[in-house]
């Protein structure tokens, strides 16, 4: 009954790959970045330029996020 909405973001890689390593790091501004917390959420590829990321609830804080795939040079990502 009801349910929880989900929060989603598509992020741009242009890694060219299927198999992108991901992952989502909840960004604590108040301390240093190593107190940051890794965080779990759903994720699809839904290209080899795309992931898109559900969150079961919104993030209460920003939250990083770090993709990677071997063999690839640095790339700027774009999200929505």
């Amino acid at each position: 009954s009801g349910g929880t909405p989900y929060t989603t973001a598509t992020i741009a890689h242009s890694l060219s790959t299927l198999q992108p390593i991901v992952q989502l790091w909840l960004v604590d501004n108040d301390t240093t970045p190593s107190a940051s917390e890794q965080i779990e959420a759903q994720i699809d590829c839904t290209s080899s330029a795309n992931v898109k990321i559900t969150f079961a609830k919104l993030p209460l804080k920003d939250v990083q996020v770090t993709i990677i795939a071997p063999n690839v040079s640095n790339v700027s990502p774009s999200y929505s």
